[in-house]
């Protein structure tokens, strides 16, 4: 059956209501997620389902046809078609263990190193999230390569300073 939900997109400043044709759930990149047909946008996309994300759920009365040519498997495979870029990373013994005890989306090698310490090379998609993720590692994390990302990561460490030199 259809779903009314009130959703929190990444992009938009407030929720907006949709009506949502739900195909699947699934745990994808870490987090729980609905493949829905989108009527508003006309097209399959993901949803992420969490309370702050999906802030309202109703169950419309109107059903319909899940197309029998969908399959979630390819859906979520276009997602490793979207490379941006390869990013190569050492990883200060520190924060080693959080490269290493996970199995995370797009690293497509790692070593360890002696010292204990490691270099990690993903397959970055979306650039946005993967700065948050090296920035999270403060200085235990050196960008290797690409230099162009090196040098995003620096700007937006120098823009986090400014902050604090601003009352």
């Amino acid at each position: 059956q259809e779903l009314e939900v009130t959703y929190q997109s990444k992009v938009r400043v407030k929720p907006v209501s949709r009506v949502l044709h739900p195909y699947h759930l699934c745990c994808f990149k870490h987090q729980w997620r609905l493949i829905a047909y989108d009527k508003s946008h006309g097209e399959i996309r993901d949803f992420v389902v969490t309370p702050r994300r999906m802030q309202s759920v109703k169950l419309l009365a109107r059903s319909f046809k899940r197309p029998a040519k969908f399959n979630a498997h390819e859906h979520l495979s276009r997602h490793k078609d979207t490379i941006v870029q390869m990013v190569k990373l050492r990883v200060a013994r520190l924060g080693a263990h959080h490269v290493l005890e996970r199995n995370w989306y797009g690293l497509s090698e790692c070593k360890e190193l002696p010292g204990g310490s490691v270099e990690a090379t993903f397959k970055v998609g979306d650039e946005g999230e993967f700065m948050r993720f090296v920035l999270a590692f403060g200085k235990d994390c050196e960008v290797l390569e690409p230099r162009a990302f090196r040098e995003k990561i620096q700007a937006e460490a120098r823009a986090v300073l400014a902050q604090e030199k601003t009352p």
